[in-house]
């Protein structure tokens, strides 16, 4: 009977890489559902609705971009940019022999947490800024409070000839603080006139002509 030992062992080991896997499975359900109830803790920040150019549904599998082609529209150019799932079979297809930890915040399982439509609009009369005059207009970006896993792109116009030789600033709105929150840019096109910078969660973005948004 001296194989019953190192058996006995054996099936220890499986059970417990099984146990694993499906407790990193309730896990990740379980942050699944905490972020859909977030991004349904407020629909819009106070005021103006805001009026939808483009609205396109990004699955959580292929990513996608989502942009505002239309010449007469007041955001021509605005879009954001998500990235395909960079793990697919994870954590579905994990075996007690494959299953590994997940928890590098610089390298999740996925960007956006299920299917969703993505929408681009903008507000005709948006909150003030405090701090300096806005350059551009205020694109919104939705479902509002939509969290991402990984960096999404959003790139959005502005007016060069109200920022004119001023550095361009990001600002996103904060509904809590009714202040706009400075965010530095990836990269500023002056040929084109937008502004691209790198998010976790989707809202309302503006554009001031002075630094200190």
């Amino acid at each position: 009977m001296w194989w019953i030992v190192p058996l006995s062992i054996q099936l220890l080991r499986s059970l417990w890489r099984l146990l694993t896997a499906m407790c990193r499975r309730v896990c990740h359900g379980i942050l699944c559902c905490a972020a859909r109830r977030t991004r349904t803790v407020r629909s819009q920040p106070a005021g103006e609705a805001p009026s939808i150019e483009v609205s396109q549904l990004v699955t959580k599998l292929a990513g996608g971009t989502v942009e505002v082609t239309a010449p007469a529209s007041p955001i021509k150019g605005a879009k954001i940019q998500i990235p395909a799932d960079p793990y697919p079979t994870r954590p579905e297809g994990f075996t007690p022999a494959t299953a590994i930890p997940v928890n590098d915040p610089d390298d999740t399982n996925d960007c956006m947490w299920e299917d969703t439509v993505m929408t681009l609009g903008y507000r005709s009369t948006p909150p003030a800024m405090n701090v300096t005059q806005p350059v551009g207009p205020a694109v919104a970006c939705g479902p509002y409070r939509t969290f991402f896993n990984r960096n999404v792109t959003i790139t959005i116009p502005y007016d060069s000839g109200l920022a004119g030789s001023q550095p361009v600033r990001v600002g996103m709105y904060n509904h809590v603080t009714e202040d706009w929150n400075t965010i530095v840019p990836d990269s500023v096109d002056t040929v084109n006139s937008t502004v691209t910078f790198s998010t976790q969660v989707l809202g309302s973005s503006g554009i001031g002509g002075r630094q200190g948004l």
